[in-house]
């Protein structure tokens, strides 16, 4: 009850305080609920998105002055040296670099962020600008995202409209398609991201959310309060820190955010995380070291990205499936036969659109290295064993000779029994790129069994890359998948012995 009093007692003070000190127009309800309004942006009340459990506490937004958000102009004009505008600047827009005839990215940030603390965005904006000729803003509403954080969720909603202000001054002045904008935004940025495509009525041609922010959004039962799939023509979200903050310390939200989600490593516990927390700092400084020790999850998304960016790159292929561990049994690894059970993270993600109303709402799934470019070469392998012989134990390898290289993966790492007449699938994951599959060593190690069985029976191996460039093109595809089979058969193959498969069967 005490702790009832205290939120209560404290919001009517904020409130109180706020209204007496900054620039806007007040009233109050029949109830007494204190409203804000701020011409061209919007209305504002305390009973906006209140939720007794997931948003207890409503702060009114401040004022867009307060805020100030400021658009960080880059174009191959201006590499480093960034043009300041404002919205309703029309003039500075007029004369700034910005080309109507490129396409726009805008770079939001989230809670804390700033442009000192942010490498990550000046990061983003290098990356895009080496990859192709964009107009590319950093959106800075450090003056309105700080402590307290139910005071920079209440500022969102100013910052999301303010945003879509400017892309119509730039539509314009400068002739820009909006069809043409694609918003990225991290954390509390993805869900700005979402207040400014609604702004523009869902318009923008796409919203990328980097991780959503979890606290005070998931579990909202009302979709304007945070990104969702109406907000742009395309949403596609990166969930990395899928925990609720408390008890797990997760900042982002497991719940779907847009036409297209993705959860690399089941959207939590992100590969190199519990290494890089402690080197972060020595190895990237001490702000980003900063930030890697409190929210690695969280930058991820990120990182992916960024990742995803240089066409160079494996691709970050992943799979549509009803959970994380469903999908490493190797159960989810089929594109499906309309090609929209797969898709591929990050930049090219936008590929997927065609299959917008088949893959909302539900989740896709990858697993990534932990350090860049984070995506690996993966492998589907299909063990079918012979009908006739005699029930195994043991450990698998194959050696995959491809025209670029060969590498060689350890199908299980436990000892495991394949038994006659079935079928085994495995999702095996490369640092090489062997190209196409060429040939195809086998090995078993007898880990359990009667020391007479010495001997395993199967029928043929096939190979899918799962990662192949060529995953969306399911006729170019299927010429990749191979199939090897025993070299004899009906005969076993000896315990600890390398033996070449046949590569037709």
């Amino acid at each position: 009850m005490k702790i009832i009093l205290v939120l209560v007692l404290v919001q009517y003070y904020i409130t109180n305080v706020y209204t007496a000190t900054v620039n806007k127009v007040v009233s109050a309800d029949e109830n007494g609920i204190f409203e804000v309004t701020y011409p061209g942006i919007g209305h504002f009340t305390l009973k906006d998105f209140y939720d007794p459990i997931w948003r207890p506490l409503v702060l009114l937004p401040q004022s867009p002055e307060h805020i100030n958000t400021k658009f960080l102009l880059h174009t191959r004009q201006n590499l480093k040296t960034a043009q300041v505008l404002k919205q309703g600047d029309l003039d500075a827009i007029k004369n700034s670099y910005f080309d109507g005839n490129k396409p726009t990215k805008f770079i939001i940030h989230g809670f804390l962020d700033n442009q000192l603390f942010g490498e990550w965005m000046r990061k983003m904006k290098d990356t895009f600008l080496e990859s192709n000729d964009y107009n590319v803003f950093i959106v800075d509403w450090s003056g309105g995202n700080g402590l307290p954080y139910t005071q920079a969720t209440a500022n969102t909603k100013v910052v999301g409209p303010v945003i879509g202000l400017f892309i119509n001054d730039l539509k314009t002045t400068k002739n820009l398609k909006v069809s043409d904008v694609h918003i990225l935004g991290h954390s509390l940025g993805s869900h700005v991201a979402g207040y400014a495509g609604e702004k523009l009525n869902g318009t923008v041609g796409r919203i990328t959310g980097l991780d959503p922010a979890g606290p005070y959004y998931e579990g909202l039962t009302f979709p304007a309060a945070k990104l969702d799939p109406t907000d742009a023509v395309f949403v596609d979200a990166i969930h990395t820190d899928a925990r609720h903050l408390i008890p797990d310390l997760g900042f982002g939200m497991y719940e779907t955010s847009g036409h297209l989600d993705f959860y690399p490593n089941g959207g939590h516990d992100q590969t190199g995380c519990d290494t890089q927390r402690w080197l972060s700092i020595i190895t990237d400084g001490l702000m980003e070291g900063v930030r890697r020790m409190v929210a690695c999850n969280h930058q991820r998304a990120v990182d992916f990205y960024l990742a995803s960016i240089d066409r160079k790159n494996i691709k970050g292929v992943s799979y549509q499936c009803k959970d994380f561990d469903t999908f490493n049994n190797g159960l989810c690894v089929d594109c499906g036969p309309n090609n929209d059970k797969c898709a591929v993270l990050g930049d090219e993600a936008i590929q997927s659109q065609k299959y917008e109303k088949s893959i909302v709402g539900t989740r896709f799934f990858l697993t990534t290295d932990g350090k860049s470019p984070y995506f690996k070469y993966e492998y589907e392998v299909q063990i079918k064993m012979a009908d006739d012989g005699v029930d195994n134990h043991g450990v698998v390898t194959l050696t995959l000779h491809g025209n670029n290289a060969q590498t060689q993966i350890q199908l299980n790492d436990k000892d495991q029994i394949f038994h006659l007449g079935q079928t085994y699938t495995f999702i095996v994951r490369s640092d090489a790129n062997i190209g196409d599959i060429t040939k195809m060593t086998f090995k078993w190690h007898r880990t359990l069994g009667s020391i007479i069985h010495q001997k395993m029976w199967i029928d043929s191996i096939t190979v899918d890359p799962i990662s192949s460039d060529n995953i969306m093109d399911k006729q170019k595809h299927m010429k990749e998948i191979r199939t090897f089979c025993a070299p004899v058969k009906g005969e076993g193959i000896q315990n600890e012995k390398e033996i070449d498969l046949l590569d037709s069967c």
